[in-house]
């Protein structure tokens, strides 16, 4: 598996997490500072498990990213 501890996945992450745009984006960098669904579903007029919903689906992708580049 990938090891977020390990500072090249890590820095990934965060590199990917940074070039995501849109609603995506938002949500997912939310998150990555300490946001809680609620403060991202008022900010963008969307229900708390819409948030949920955007975010699993871009950190599955996220992953599946960069599972692909390191292996």
């Amino acid at each position: 598996g990938i090891s977020i501890y390990n500072p090249d996945v890590s820095k990934r992450i965060n590199d990917y997490i940074d070039a995501m745009e849109g609603r995506e984006g938002i949500i997912t960098q939310g998150i990555r500072d300490g946001r809680t669904y609620k403060s991202l579903s008022d900010e963008l007029g969307i229900s708390i498990n819409r948030v949920q919903q955007v975010s699993h689906k871009a950190i599955r992708q996220m992953f599946r990213e960069i599972r692909k580049s390191i292996t």
